[in-house]
């Protein structure tokens, strides 16, 4: 299913007393579209709403031990090399098998890991040598809904997903300290954009 952005303002105005942004006292497009985009990469964050599969982003290059992690990143699910899967592994773990050149010893890669190396960047073991480069590796990957989101964004996200959304994003608006805040609106609409937060969990697990 799609989320439209267009849709989810032109349903939301009506519900802050507006017909548009036109009319809008308090809020406009991009306001509540930044809103939203906040709230959907903290759903990525927790739930695994948004699973992608990469085979371009990441070529193997020789001697090259770290890799920029794909756009959208959040964290790994697996990653494969010529079809085979790559074990995950610490930075720690590989130093233990090669102290003195665990990013500088060529083979064919068998372990990934990420930590310590820089944020959103992925690390092979043994580095690539001759044999080994110029494969792209397929990238099993938890991702953002929206890295990036404008007021006539398309998201391929569930129907829950924009229930959700649309909640979230009511208790938002009407949170904000201006003449038009409801508290007692923005706890309701957060209780319900908590229940289904709760249900998205159940259904697709947690993100990290």
């Amino acid at each position: 299913m799609s989320l439209s952005m267009v849709q989810l303002l032109t349903n939301t105005y009506p519900m802050l007393h507006a017909t548009s942004q036109l009319d809008a006292v308090w809020w406009n497009d991009l306001m509540l579209t930044r809103y939203s985009q906040d709230i959907l990469r903290l759903l990525s964050q927790r739930v695994a709403v948004s699973v992608t599969r990469d085979t371009t982003s990441v070529v193997t290059v020789q001697g090259q031990a770290t890799y920029a992690a794909p756009p959208d990143f959040l964290d790994t699910i697996h990653i494969y090399f010529k079809g085979l899967p790559l074990r995950p592994a610490s930075t720690q773990q590989i130093e233990r098998l090669d102290s003195m050149g665990f990013q500088t010893t060529q083979g064919t890669p068998l372990w990934w890991y990420m930590d310590k190396i820089g944020e959103n960047r992925i690390g092979l073991y043994p580095v690539p040598d001759a044999n080994s480069a110029g494969t792209a590796l397929e990238i099993i990957f938890h991702s953002f809904l929206a890295c990036t989101l404008t007021p006539t964004s398309v998201l391929n996200a569930p129907i829950a997903i924009q229930d959700f959304l649309c909640a979230a994003l009511l208790a938002r608006a009407y949170n904000d300290e201006n003449d038009s805040r409801m508290l007692d609106v923005a706890n309701g609409a957060s209780k319900i954009a908590q229940i289904i937060h709760e249900l998205a969990e159940n259904y697709y697990g947690k993100a990290q």
